[in-house]
């Protein structure tokens, strides 16, 4: 005895249809059970050891040939400046751009004492690069005074024509203000240094982004 099913079409693709999402939800479980399965057919990579050197290799630290900007630092990596350079001073902690971009003032806290040949120490200065020809045309030394933190360049809000510059006096509680003319030449204002009220050794006199 002979017996036929009778599967319409549409039946028979509705329940593949229902099989196929059925397998497609276990792989994904079962890829949620593995998350770290192992890549297939990954070919071996043979690795040897692996060796550091510096790049001066047994050059010591200092000058680097006859560009007074370029050196052999101590981690043994070469510094050799891009574009053209300039000394402003030693421990160079300031810098701010004149509002027109054409002179750069450089907060020097020189605070070392004074070297073998000198009748005294530097002391803190301020110079003033013309960075169209990157040369020094102004140099203010604060003597006896104290210079350390930022400083700030910003139009006169008087006479947005003249430029004044404010720099940090850092511990001493005191900040200085000058006038920068149209040569880069800086003019200490007659009142500098003004002193912050309060305990100085308490905030000390910062300008920019030093906390006060």
């Amino acid at each position: 005895m002979c017996s036929h099913v009778l599967i319409s079409p549409t039946l028979l693709a509705r329940r593949i249809a229902s099989l196929g999402w059925s397998a497609l939800a276990l792989g994904l479980l079962g890829a949620a059970h593995h998350p770290t399965l192992p890549p297939r057919h990954r070919p071996a990579v043979a690795r040897g050891p692996i060796a550091f050197e510096n790049p001066a290799g047994t050059r010591p630290a200092g000058p680097l040939g006859a560009d007074p900007f370029a050196a052999v630092l101590p981690s043994g990596r070469f510094l050799q400046p891009e574009g053209k350079s300039v000394i402003v001073g030693p421990n160079a902690v300031g810098l701010a751009l004149s509002p027109d971009g054409r002179y750069a003032v450089v907060l020097n806290a020189d605070n070392r004492p004074a070297q073998a040949g000198e009748a005294a120490a530097a002391g803190d200065s301020l110079a003033v690069v013309d960075t169209r020809r990157m040369i020094v045309v102004d140099t203010y030394r604060a003597g006896s005074g104290t210079l350390f933190g930022d400083v700030v360049a910003a139009p006169d809000p008087a006479e947005p024509s003249r430029t004044l510059v404010a720099a940090a006096g850092g511990p001493s509680g005191n900040v200085s203000f000058f006038e920068l003319d149209a040569t880069g030449h800086l003019t200490a204002d007659a009142l500098s240094p003004v002193a912050l009220p309060g305990d100085p050794q308490a905030h000390g006199a910062f300008v920019g982004p030093y906390p006060t």
